[in-house]
């Protein structure tokens, strides 16, 4: 055991591991560095890998999450092509799952709108008509409580009253 305090060539090799672990840390702490290109998928995440090999001499990627805000995946690799590459598939199966659910998504809104009732013209007008009518009962109620000069608004809402029925009356026949 004593010997290995005074090995040369351990010391040589625990001091080059640690300068590793020296520039690693230095590297984490310094961050990635460089511009960067992305694919983005139909959910809004982005794909990214940078341009240049950083200080570790690799290329890196980072799958970016748009809903949590996150970086959920970082790769690693020595050849650049690897890492579009496998940005590339991930944005692609993305994509898929984003159109099964999209096309989902419009079979479930046909079936809906395939079961709501179909109006004519005539009868959403007069619903339409039978809608502003309600209002204004509504507001000639609201105003027959406060003072006299809401008597001119009240009677101004009778009026349109009688013009939306008679509207209503030649929308029915």
């Amino acid at each position: 055991m004593r010997e290995d305090y005074n090995n040369p060539e351990l010391e040589e090799q625990n001091l080059k591991e640690f300068n590793e672990l020296c520039d690693m840390k230095e590297f984490e702490d310094k961050g990635i560095q460089g511009s960067w290109r992305y694919f983005q998928d139909g959910y809004g995440n982005k794909y990214r890998w940078y341009v240049k090999k950083q200080a570790d001499g690799k290329f890196h990627g980072k799958i970016w999450n748009r809903q949590s805000r996150n970086i959920t995946t970082h790769i690693k690799r020595v050849k650049k092509k690897m890492v579009i590459r496998f940005m590339n598939k991930k944005c692609n199966e993305a994509n898929t799952r984003f159109h099964k659910a999209q096309q989902a998504k419009r079979e479930r809104q046909e079936i809906r709108d395939a079961a709501k009732p179909k109006f004519t013209k005539e009868e959403l007008q007069a619903k339409a008509v039978n809608e502003k009518i309600r209002r204004l009962e509504q507001n000639i109620k609201k105003n027959e409580s406060k003072i006299k000069a809401s008597q001119t608004r009240i009677k101004n809402y009778r009026q349109k009253i009688k013009y939306h029925q008679r509207r209503l009356a030649s929308i029915n026949g």
